[in-house]
Order: C-alpha cells, then sequence, then structure tokens
C-alpha cells in the first residue's frame, strides 16, 4: 500500500510539473490581416490585428483606422494571406533584429513588433 501511495504522489507531482510547464510557455497567437508592409518589390510582409494575446503589439494607422495591438511578420504560411484573413499560430517575438535586414527608403515601414509565426 505504502509503494502504491509514493506512485500515486510521483505520477501526480509529474502531470503538475508538465501543465505548469505547458502554460508558461503558450505562444499561442490569434489575430486578423489588416494590411501588407514592403520592404522592397519582392519582400512583403503582414500586419496583423492581434486579438490574443493583449499587449505585444503597437499602435498603426491605416486608411483612417487606428489598431492597437498589432505586429508584423515576413513568415509566410503555405499561401499567401489576404486582409480579412484569420490567423493562429504560434509566435516569437524578434529580438532587436529584423528579417527583411534594412528596408529600402522608398516603402513605409511601421514601428511594431516583429515575430515570427509557426502557423495552425
Amino acid at each position: 500500500m505504502k509503494h502504491i501511495t509514493s506512485f500515486l504522489f510521483v505520477i501526480i507531482i509529474v502531470i503538475l510539473t508538465l501543465l505548469s510547464c505547458r502554460r508558461q510557455n503558450d505562444n499561442s497567437i490569434e489575430g486578423k490581416v489588416i494590411g501588407y508592409e514592403y520592404c522592397s518589390s519582392e519582400m512583403y510582409g503582414y500586419l496583423i490585428e492581434v486579438q490574443s494575446p493583449a499587449g505585444i503589439g503597437g499602435r498603426v494607422r491605416l486608411y483612417d483606422t487606428e489598431y492597437v495591438n498589432v505586429v508584423k511578420t515576413y513568415s509566410k504560411p503555405e499561401n499567401d494571406l489576404h486582409v480579412g484573413d484569420e490567423i493562429k499560430g504560434i509566435y516569437q517575438i524578434m529580438a532587436d533584429s529584423s528579417i527583411c535586414g534594412y528596408c529600402q527608403d522608398i516603402y513605409l515601414t511601421y514601428n511594431v513588433p516583429e515575430v515570427i509565426i509557426k502557423y495552425k
């Protein structure tokens, strides 16, 4: 009986540990494509209004509409996305570097966080 109790205690601790790690590493993102950011004539990224999680993005004004939780990504899914498309995936915020490198001055860029997205 003592061995069964010890075994169950260990199993419960392992399950609770795995569940707590899973919640801490949850980088799920949900949002909607609101526009594009062009870096060159061949390279463009998506501006995404993030519905979840809150507070990871910045403010952007597009066509007289202000969006408050916007990120940009140059990560492409299998098929191109269009304005209005909803996205779901796992994200990672880029640290002080751009996937695009440097953008040509003739293109408008947005001062919002850049993320890498693995699409679901």
